[in-house]
């Protein structure tokens, strides 16, 4: 048996240390709450808000772990809400009133809310979003739109170099350039752990947020990611309605640059896009599944010629393909290969550099050819991969008597998908 021979003062100087180390480590690690209406926010409508929320922001840097409620009401906001040099945790969060959320209305044709972290060698903080509506001020394409065809674009919600991301239940509209944006600031050439570890993109709504560059083809999207090296975008609803915008953007869904290990899954395209889904430059690993992505002659592009040799197997299955909703003689100008009917089919792979034992496996989606809206294209499918895997797939060619094929220009056998040269 231990003998414990302590003095009454021992006693309580080892009692007052463990409250003190217990004192201080609920300190370290409870959350500090602000409130925007604190720091002079109205929400009411009329009033500019954009100097209290961002006093508001600017205390919310000062703690390690911080939620920034935001009542329900219209916050009119000047100029571009801005957390930068972040290194904490962060959570914006609306308070919704009978299920609607708050409001941030942009006054102006820059960025509505950047979060900046640091580009470490190890990336860090997380930032989290919830239950809040952005809106922009984008007017519809025309001649004299001060952005088009020039390197000027503005998004909704940006996030740059957190190690987490996590946004759900938010609507984006109006915005020219990018409804969401996560990127680290240089997106090649950086260690993976410099990347986001950890992005979730959640039951939000991006509507009307287009771009057009035809020459840099560079942004127009609405939810892009990349240098992520996991996560998920699932139960999302993106439309580009060309009747009030009268342009296509890029591409509804973009994952690119070193991202690795992504689901996709339940979301919906539905129309107004170059195309749907762009996947280029990953490493690979991800799950894409029972995805609806309408609206283009082009459905998805997935390009990896630069994947590395850790490059893991893709798996599509069970996504619907077509080009519903993208509508005939209404002048809208198409970016990528515009002038080859062929590759704009609804699918376009290719691949590079891929091990034999990985690979791009497509099983059980559904590839619908209507011939009622634009499809210029003679193929379904153009694939330039020799890891590609086509499966129980289902092809409907409607209202159309074109004769359409699954176009192969690689070393792989056909299989049973490629069995049948045209589907009229």
């Amino acid at each position: 048996m231990l003998n414990f021979n302590f003095s009454r003062n021992k006693i309580y100087l080892l009692l007052f240390l463990i409250l003190y180390i217990s004192t201080g480590c609920a300190q370290q690690s409870s959350t500090k709450v602000l409130n925007v209406k604190d720091y002079g926010a109205k929400g009411d409508g009329k009033s500019e808000d954009y100097a209290a929320i961002q006093k508001c922001l600017t205390e919310a840097k000062k703690f390690s772990k911080v939620k920034v409620i935001v009542p329900f009401g219209t916050y009119k906001i000047g100029k571009m809400l801005v957390m930068d040099f972040l290194r904490g945790d962060v959570s914006i969060l609306g308070r919704q009133k009978g299920g609607l959320n708050p409001t941030f209305l942009s006054q102006s044709q820059d960025h509505m809310f950047v979060v900046v972290g640091y580009l470490f060698n190890e990336s860090s903080g997380n930032f989290r979003i919830s239950n809040l509506n952005l809106v922009g001020n984008n007017t519809p394409f025309n001649a004299q739109h001060p952005k088009i065809n020039q390197l000027k674009w503005s998004a909704g919600l940006a996030i740059f170099d957190k190690r987490e991301a996590y946004i759900d239940n938010v609507t984006i509209r109006d915005f020219y350039g990018e409804g969401i944006y996560i990127s680290t600031t240089k997106q090649e050439g950086i260690a993976a752990t410099s990347c986001f570890q950890r992005v979730e993109i959640s039951n939000s709504k991006i509507i009307n947020v287009w771009g057009f560059n035809p020459k840099t083809d560079n942004y127009g999207d609405g939810i892009y990611v990349s240098n992520a090296r996991s996560g998920i975008i699932k139960n999302n609803f993106v439309e580009n309605n060309t009747q009030k915008t009268r342009q296509l953007g890029r591409a509804g869904i973009v994952i690119e640059y070193m991202c690795r290990s992504l689901t996709l899954q339940n979301n919906k395209v539905i129309e107004g896009y170059d195309r749907a889904l762009h996947v280029e430059q990953t490493d690979g690993g991800h799950k894409i599944f029972n995805n609806t992505f309408n609206g283009s002659d082009l459905g998805m592009i997935l390009s990896e010629d630069n994947a590395r040799g850790e490059y893991q197997s893709v798996y599509i299955e069970g996504n619907s393909f077509s080009n519903k909703n993208f509508k005939k003689n209404v002048g809208l100008r198409k970016s990528f290969a515009k002038d080859s009917p062929q590759d704009r089919a609804l699918m376009y792979i290719t691949t590079k550099n891929i091990s034999p034992t990985k690979g791009i496996f497509i099983n059980g989606n559904i590839f619908e050819i209507d011939g009622n809206f634009t499809y210029d294209s003679n193929a379904i499918i153009n694939n330039r991969s020799d890891n590609l895997t086509l499966s129980n797939n289902i092809i409907k060619v409607i209202n159309t008597s074109k004769k359409l094929f699954l176009k192969n220009f690689s070393n792989i056998s056909r299989g049973n998908d490629w069995s049948k040269p045209d589907y009229r």
